[in-house]
């Protein structure tokens, strides 16, 4: 398909730089053009294989934009020789990309704009163009991005360790865009409610992750580890248990506070800040779960669930499931806690040691959080307990 293209090329170039009579410059590019495809026809394999094959250029204007299934690149097929009935299709590495109809410039050049994928990567855009059943293609790298970075979560390995002052945690942060996609860029900060514990090593894996190492207190009890992404104002915050001794057993009226732990990840700016996950887990049945909220933005006062055997919970023919895990996630969707509300959580179980969690939202800053024990009877968190 090369030689074909050069010869064509070199025919049609010759025959409109040479003086002739008018009339004869149609008729010598016709029979220069039936003559190469029938000699292409003829020619054996062998033959059509020699030389390098002519090919598309392809330019992507820009070449690197975010994977959020909305951005755009045009992209560009320049041609080696423009031939009448000539088409041209592009096409993509990522199925995900999409392409918008193919505009002929009519001087060689074809044009597209293409969208986005939700998938970061460097997917080869590739032109194909048709003419008299063969082919010619070319191709270009487009890089996309992960877009800014709206989850964060966190995990703690191992979930308990010894108040010894020597033994570690380590806590690991996931962060990504909308779409799942990691975020490798951004800052991310680890703290402690107990200020004695020591966090040392903070690392950016590269892949999204981020890590710390957390050295015990000398204070037995739980502290809350906090993971803040300063770049894109979130945060994350899970539980760190410190025992007095390896395999220490708490007593039954105690259980409920081992059992019992939260997940939260919070959004915030300078004037509100928004619940994207909060989830209680390990939740006993027979307990039960009062959630508040007070203050502006709240999207209710107070809402009560029961943990019980069955399917239906709560108030308004809620459901909690009986896996112990409740999200109340939704509870919140959209609303805007306005600086200074508190959302507070209280887990209790008759005759059992409860869990009382209070959120207050703060300006440009993750909320403070305040964890305490219920003691069975009490309506103040850590008193009697």
């Amino acid at each position: 398909m090369g030689v074909v293209y050069r010869r064509i090329r070199h025919f049609v170039r010759g025959a409109f730089s040479r003086p002739s009579r008018p009339g004869l410059h149609l008729w010598f590019v016709f029979a220069a053009v039936l003559s190469l495809a029938v000699g292409a026809y003829l020619r054996q394999p062998q033959a059509q294989a020699a030389g390098p094959a002519d090919t598309i250029t392809v330019k992507l204007s820009p070449n690197s934009i975010v994977a959020n299934g909305v951005s755009s690149s045009l992209v560009t097929a320049t041609l080696p020789l423009p031939l009448p009935g000539q088409t041209v299709v592009f096409s993509s590495t990522d199925s995900g990309i999409r392409f918008g109809p193919t505009i002929d410039d009519f001087n060689g050049t074809y044009t597209a704009t293409l969208t986005s994928s939700t998938t970061v990567g460097t997917p080869t855009i590739i032109a194909t163009s048709s003419w008299m059943g063969q082919q010619i293609s070319g191709a270009a790298s487009l890089t996309q991005t992960p877009g800014p970075a709206k989850n964060i979560t966190l995990s703690i390995e191992p979930g308990s360790i010894v108040a010894d002052g020597h033994s570690y945690a380590i806590a690991t942060a996931t962060v990504t865009d909308d779409h799942g996609n990691p975020v490798p860029t951004d800052a991310v900060a680890f703290s402690s409610t107990d200020p004695a514990e020591n966090v040392v090593g903070t690392t950016n894996g590269g892949n999204g992750t981020y890590r710390a190492a957390i050295r015990s207190s000398t204070t037995p009890g739980e502290a809350v580890i906090t993971a803040t992404d300063t770049s894109a104002n979130l945060s994350v915050s899970s539980e760190l248990d410190q025992t007095e001794s390896p395999g220490l057993n708490q007593t039954v009226t105690g259980s409920l506070l081992t059992l019992v732990s939260a997940e939260w990840t919070f959004q915030y700016t300078p004037v509100y800040t928004m619940v994207r996950r909060l989830v209680v887990t390990g939740v006993p049945v027979g307990s039960s779960l009062l959630v508040g909220c007070h203050g502006a933005g709240c999207p209710f006062s107070t809402h009560l669930i029961v943990i019980g055997a069955s399917r239906g919970c709560g108030a308004k023919g809620r459901t909690c499931g009986t896996d112990r895990t409740i999200s109340l996630t939704r509870e919140f969707h959209r609303s805007r806690l306005h600086v200074g509300t508190r959302v507070t959580l209280v887990i209790t179980r008759p005759l059992w040691i409860g869990k009382y969690y209070a959120f207050t939202a703060r300006a440009s800053g993750p909320p403070s959080v305040r964890l305490a024990c219920m003691a069975p009877g009490e309506t103040h968190p850590g008193v009697a307990c």
